[in-house]
């Protein structure tokens, strides 16, 4: 449907704008913007009301060429993918349907709203935060701290979360804070800070691994092995000096002697940022966190800690369930009495799956129902040492069911491996079941039981400086904001001094310092800060160099999906902030001055359609003058625009492609000029 502006001058040039949404129930916001547009002689404005059909209003847009298409409030769940299809059509072989122009999108509603659609799908849970020199922008929480079904615990901004690797920054900071002291060299071996005595210390001396080998993660060190002493000691852990025995644990051997990746090269490894602790120690005469806490923390950094302490400040962490495992349905008519062998191992097979059922249902209702019932230091001592039994007793099990599955798989094999028919049918499936139990207890995946039982150890164990510090994203930017500001290092650059370049990656991570990722190095969109990942934990704290703007996420459930909601923000919203793009936003916190920017986008198109109309007749017209009327002419022209541009810049520079016509003007004058 056109508005009554269709009916304008032919002679007039038209500004094309397109709204997708009802005419009649517009938002309030929106109503203004079309009020403002049917004033003016030369809009033409066209509705749409296809959100549904993402794909058809994006070919719509295509087709029609605007200059500008707003998008109402009730649509913004779909505005990401009609976006995606105008400006990426799917499939190479379509790209010659890519318009000339991208027209400029204006999105109505606020971020949490753009945002909703992903943070459901995805169901992100825990708090995002996005500020602007220092101005907060954006703070939402989401999802539940605890993630029982009958005693939800909702987010809220100030919950502590495990930031998992973030931690490896504040580590960074303490190592440069000792270097400007003079008391650390990024070239001094680490051994120079190892006590006599120290496990392996002669590998650290003959292997003259310096503090920034450390740091950027070339020192050829592999990560920790130590399976079983992470599981059986870590919840007794009151400091990292605790961490040491690991380093001598039989399953350590590879971690001196990594075989695929030689000293030198990138390899991401926890145990550089152990050592670099125990170096801060030595250095400084104090115990880690304590250092981080007095030398290193801005003040109103107040929730920040090593460890979960006994009140309800904190977010459960949560790794998924594993999934269900599916036993074959003859299993259950398999009488106790039945003697056979395949019946045998069947009704163990039933115990087992018992076994493991009702047990991993023990454990997730004690994690969350008890913990969410400690209010006092002494509670949460109790609560843990009666936890780390029930986990001592569930490894113990689940080690001795994959031996015994070991053990009943392989005489099966040999009893009834030529069968054929329904016996070897249900050997098959026997089979299969008991690999579902046995991954589901060693597997550390999105599906795997101990990845859900490491994500509790890791929350209620203490943080060491390669990670599991918990914290607020509030702390995180304030901390961000006061170390590129230079109030914890005299030359917070020093972090950035050396970098190793990285594999491609879809995030855009580029490079690697001292303790910070760089993303997307050199480029407008480049970002320094770290991200995290641990079981159940996924945070990412960026600062974007060139725009003053800092985001920090951090999520109390992992999945698969968790940066999805992560990436809309950085690709969408920090982009709208950081660089000019085609996409404006109607939000009074991410951009206050939007309808000022559409009325000015319609003045800038304005100017240049006028011009691009007149330019037959001109070229006609100076086919009869002298080419010096034409020079002058031109000059004239170029002044004007100058002018217009330098007032424009003042505030805000568009990049809106039909402002590329006034150059047009000029190119295709002086392309008569040559042929004259």
């Amino acid at each position: 449907m056109l508005s009554d502006s269709a009916n304008k001058s032919k002679n007039q040039p038209l500004i094309k704008v397109l709204i997708i949404g009802k005419e009649q129930s517009l938002s309030g916001n929106m109503r203004e913007q079309y009020a403002f547009l049917k004033k003016r002689n030369d809009c033409q404005v066209e509705f749409i009301n296809e959100e549904a059909d993402e794909e058809k209003t994006a070919s719509k847009i295509k087709q029609g060429n605007y200059d500008l298409v707003l998008i109402d409030e009730g649509i913004t769940s779909s505005a990401w993918k009609i976006i995606d299809f105008v400006s990426n059509p799917p499939g190479s072989e379509q790209s010659h349907q890519k318009p000339k122009k991208i027209p400029r999108f204006y999105l109505d509603g606020s971020v949490d709203k753009v945002l909703d659609n992903e943070i459901k799908r995805t169901k992100f849970s825990g708090v995002v935060e996005i500020t602007k020199e220092e101005k907060t922008l954006f703070r939402q929480s989401y999802g539940n701290a605890s993630q029982s079904g009958t005693l939800e615990v909702k987010n809220e901004p100030n919950k502590k979360i495990v930031i998992a690797s973030i931690t490896k920054m504040f580590t960074a900071v303490a190592v440069a804070k000792l270097v400007e002291e003079g008391k650390i060299g990024y070239d001094d071996p680490i051994s120079k800070f190892l006590p006599d005595g120290f496990p392996n210390k002669q590998y650290f001396i003959e292997k003259n691994i310096t503090i920034k080998e450390l740091l950027m993660h070339t020192s050829g060190l592999g990560q920790f092995q130590a399976e079983s002493f992470f599981k059986e000691k870590i919840l007794e852990f009151k400091s990292i000096n605790d961490y040491i025995p690991m380093l001598t644990a039989e399953e350590s051997k590879n971690m001196y002697h990594p075989d695929d990746n030689p000293r030198n090269n990138f390899r991401y490894s926890n145990i550089n940022y152990l050592m670099l602790g125990l170096a801060i120690q030595q250095a400084s005469g104090k115990d880690f966190h304590r250092y981080l806490q007095e030398d290193i923390f801005p003040t109103e950094m107040k929730d920040t800690t090593p460890a979960r302490y006994g009140d309800q400040s904190f977010a459960l962490s949560h790794a998924p369930l594993p999934e269900p495992i599916q036993p074959p349905s003859w299993l259950q008519n398999v009488l106790d009495s039945d003697q056979d062998e395949l019946s045998k191992i069947a009704i163990k097979a039933r115990k087992y799956l018992t076994q493991y059922n009702e047990k991993m249902s023990a454990l997730i209702y004690l994690y969350q129902h008890g913990l969410t019932e400690v209010t006092s230091e002494d509670a949460l001592s109790g609560f843990k040492s009666k936890f780390k039994e029930e986990l001592k007793q569930t490894f113990k099990m689940f080690d001795d069911i994959r031996e015994e599955i070991k053990i009943e798989l392989e005489k099966l094999k040999q009893m009834h491996g030529d069968d054929i028919g329904d016996i070897q049918e249900k050997i098959s499936q026997l089979e299969k079941l008991f690999n579902d139990i046995s991954n589901n207890l060693s597997e550390s995946s999105f599906t795997g039981a101990p990845y859900l039982l490491y994500s509790w150890i890791v929350d209620l164990s203490i943080a060491v400086p390669a990670g599991y510090l918990r914290s607020t994203a509030n702390d995180l930017i304030v901390f961000q904001d006061a170390l590129w500001k230079g109030n914890i290092l005299r030359n917070p650059e020093a972090l950035l001094s050396e970098m190793v370049a990285l594999p491609p990656s879809p995030s855009g991570l580029s490079h690697y310092s001292y303790g910070t990722c760089i993303w997307n190095n050199g480029k407008p969109m480049e970002a320094v800060g770290h991200d995290g990942c641990a079981p159940g934990a996924f945070s990412t704290l960026r600062t974007y160099t060139n725009a003053g703007v800092a985001i920090a996420t951090l999520a109390n459930v992992e999945n698969k999906d968790v940066f999805t909601p992560v990436k809309l923000i950085e690709e969408h919203l920090i982009s709208n902030l950081v660089q000019d793009t085609n996409i404006q936003y109607f939000d009074a916190n991410i951009n206050p001055d939007s309808s000022a920017m559409l009325a000015r986008d319609v003045q800038v198109i304005a100017h240049a359609r006028l011009n691009s109309s007149s330019r037959s007749s001109r070229t006609q017209f100076f086919q009869e003058r002298e080419i010096h009327d034409e020079s002058q002419y031109n000059m004239m022209v170029h002044d004007a625009k100058k002018d217009h541009k330098k007032s424009d810049q003042q505030s805000w520079a568009p990049t809106l492609a039909p402002i590329q016509e006034e150059d047009e003007i000029q190119e295709e004058s002086a392309h008569q000029k040559k042929h004259r």
